[in-house]
Parts: structure tokens; C-alpha cells; sequence
């Protein structure tokens, strides 16, 4: 594990049409004009597992550098939830010489609410996350809107897609 601070998740109402203009502005900020590409972590949060990538940003090109595994908990259980984001961060990090602090939550649908803010259990989830590893958020994405976003860019243009989510507690 990482050394504890305190660190807050803040949520401003911004709404779901600005959220997906500025997605790609994101990773300009982040990147701050540097030269040099600055790392960072993103958090994808299902309601039955976990996943950790690092990123790099230079401001112009984005990339991911790897992939932790996917770990298996109940989103709902803060112990469980920390022990797997462990576990994936460590191996996403490998031997990386320099951890990044930064971190982008990848949440499901039912953890944001209407008006674009992050529902007030799921907050202290997030807020124990940032201080067991001391990460700095800076910001959220609703992760079927990101993929969505990403098959529109990439596709080019607008098109018509059914997103299915499935998982062993679904299943019948």
C-alpha cells in the first residue's frame, strides 16, 4: 500500500452534454502544455469488479501504458473494493520507477445521478479510495458514456449502438 493523506473527490454539476465536450479538453489540462508526458491513473469501477490502467498524457497524444488485472468485489464493500484496487494497481504499476498520483474514476451509470453528481454513498467510497493511496482526483467519467464517446470518434460520426453488460450475478 501507498502512505495515507486525506484527499477530496469534488463533484461539480456539470452536465452530461459538457461532460463529453470537455473528455477530450481532459487530457489537455492534465497534460498542463508539458513537454515531458505526465502519467496517471484511471479507475474503471463495475458493480462486481475493478480494473486499473496508466495513462500518459503529453496534451496532443493520450495512451495507455498498461493494465492491471481485473479484480472481482462488491463495489458496495468499501474493504473489499480497496483490497482489489490494490491488487490491480500493483499490477498496472509493475516496476514503474515513479507512481503517478492523479486518478480518473471510470463509474457505472447507477453511481451518478441525473443532475451529473456522484451519488452521496458512492462519494465516501471514492473519498476512502483517494486516501488509502493518496490520490489526487481529478474528475469522472460514466463509463458506458466514455465508450460511447469512443466508438462515435472512432467510428466518425454519430451511429446506433446497444451496450450489454453482463456479469456472473446477471446471468440466469
Amino acid at each position: 500500500c501507498r502512505s495515507r493523506r486525506s484527499s477530496r473527490v469534488s463533484s461539480s454539476p456539470v452536465s452530461l452534454k459538457q461532460q463529453l465536450m470537455d473528455l477530450p479538453n481532459l487530457f489537455n489540462r492534465i497534460a498542463n502544455n508539458q513537454q515531458e508526458p505526465q502519467k496517471f491513473i484511471a479507475i474503471e469501477i463495475g458493480l462486481d469488479a475493478v480494473k486499473v490502467a496508466l495513462w500518459q498524457s503529453d496534451g496532443q497524444h493520450t495512451e495507455v501504458i498498461s493494465i492491471g488485472s481485473v479484480q472481482s468485489c462488491t463495489a458496495a464493500d468499501e474493504e473489499e473494493l480497496l483490497t482489489a484496487i490494490d491488487t490491480s494497481l500493483a499490477d498496472a504499476l509493475g516496476s514503474l520507477p515513479d507512481e503517478p498520483d492523479q486518478v480518473i474514476f471510470g463509474l457505472p451509470d447507477a453511481w451518478v445521478e441525473d443532475n451529473n453528481t456522484i451519488v452521496d454513498s458512492k462519494k465516501a467510497l471514492l473519498k476512502a479510495v483517494c486516501k488509502k493511496f493518496s490520490f489526487r482526483p481529478i474528475g469522472f467519467v460514466i463509463t458506458t458514456v466514455a465508450i460511447s464517446h469512443y466508438l462515435r470518434d472512432t467510428e466518425g460520426g454519430a451511429s446506433s449502438y446497444i451496450l450489454v453488460q453482463l456479469s456472473p450475478g446477471q446471468l440466469v
